[in-house]
């Protein structure tokens, strides 16, 4: 759940020892700092680890419902100010980045030429100018994150000082201060999801390119791009039946059984079954006949009329494209540019490796030869 802002909050100060920690819960206790108004109790702890340069926010949330009942969750996030050079997942990650941002900017460029020639209307007919334009959109979101994460107290004042064996946090009388590290770590794990979608869109875009190395990538792109539209009205079609169902089984079992306690519960469990092994014993136990109903219904819907249709999809546009395929002579002329490249570098690496070999050749037999003795 959601909760507004308010409520009471105790700090614990830094530097306590366990006992003092045991005194302060024993005392909210005594004065029953909780009661029947209380809907949640929220312990949030921050760590660090010098290490890799990580701050951990720990939220360990007990929800009150009000059917009686707690229900415990946590929920850990990672914050990283900046990378460390020797480690070399971190460099790999800041190359990683680098690559990421140069492929929006050249692509970006690409994309701008070909609307100024052909227009914006014939431009977005390709599926991977969609693509495109999507990664853009992350991208800005990127942008717009990584200035929000920029601008955070926790992040200005862990920045201002470099890093001290004996004073890790980098802050002068840390103990008075107070940070949100937990909405400091949900925007970071925002800024590196982000990341991540504009990086993995980058390498797709790539795949477009795939067509001048090889005819059957040619032809496999040429499926995809000819069947995205008949796709994306068959996953608009699938979501639609995973959000009936999801809201269908929240309304039956609802907190009941697990998994339903509300309605986003309730669609990743249905959105979990598509893709992995139901365990339906519990749904069954909580109401026989509407569970079989309801679940063998969504069965049928799903497995034998979408998922067959899915199949009936690319098999026709399989077809279609086969008999229809009409390669580009652009195409054509630049793998075959390739292909003479690639047979001289063989050539070449072939003729300096077999010269190698005749010398070495020459060598062993010129050491085995006899001297010649004058009579």
């Amino acid at each position: 759940q959601e909760y507004p802002g308010g409520g009471y909050a105790v700090d614990i100060p830094l530097n306590v020892t366990q006992g003092a920690v045991r005194a302060v819960l024993t005392s909210l206790w005594e004065q029953h700092w909780t009661d029947e108004g209380t809907r949640a109790v929220f312990v949030d702890i921050a760590t660090y680890n010098p290490q890799l340069n990580v701050y951990v926010s720990a939220r360990l949330s007990l929800e009150f419902t009000i059917y009686g009942d707690v229900q415990p969750s946590s929920q850990f996030r990672g914050l990283k100010l900046g990378p460390i050079p020797e480690l070399f997942w971190d460099a790999m990650a800041r190359y990683l980045e680098i690559f990421s941002f140069v492929l929006v900017f050249g692509f970006a460029a690409y994309d701008t030429w070909k609307v100024h020639s052909v227009g914006f209307k014939v431009h977005f007919k390709g599926l991977w100018n969609v693509i495109n334009f999507i990664k853009y959109a992350c991208f800005a979101l990127l942008i717009q994150t990584q200035m929000a994460v920029a601008g955070l107290p926790v992040t200005a004042s862990f920045s201002e000082a470099p890093f001290n064996e004996t004073n890790p946090l980098n802050i002068t009388g840390l103990e008075y201060e107070v940070y949100d590290f937990e909405h400091a770590g949900s925007q970071y794990s925002t800024l590196a999801m982000l990341q991540g979608i504009t990086l993995m869109l980058g390498w797709v875009r790539l795949l477009a390119y795939a067509k001048f190395f090889n005819k059957r990538f040619a032809q496999l792109l040429a499926i995809v791009g000819e069947c995205y539209q008949s796709c994306f009205i068959w996953f608009l079609m699938i979501f639609i039946v995973i959000l009936t169902y999801a809201q269908a089984f929240y309304l039956a079992f609802g907190p009941d059984v697990e998994g339903f306690d509300n309605f986003a519960m309730s669609l990743a469990t249905i959105s979990s079954w598509v893709f992995q092994q139901v365990d339906f014993s519990e749904v069954l136990r909580s109401d026989e006949s509407l569970a079989a109903l309801l679940f063998g219904t969504f069965q049928i819907t799903f497995s034998l009329i979408m998922l067959n249709m899915f199949l009936v999809i690319l098999m026709k546009t399989f077809a279609d494209s086969k008999d229809t395929s009409e390669e580009d002579v652009i195409v054509q002329e630049i793998r075959k540019m390739f292909l003479r490249a690639y047979i001289r570098v063989r050539e070449a690496i072939k003729g300096t490796v077999f010269n190698y070999v005749e010398k070495a050749k020459a060598a062993f037999e010129g050491d085995d030869k006899e001297p010649e003795v004058d009579e």
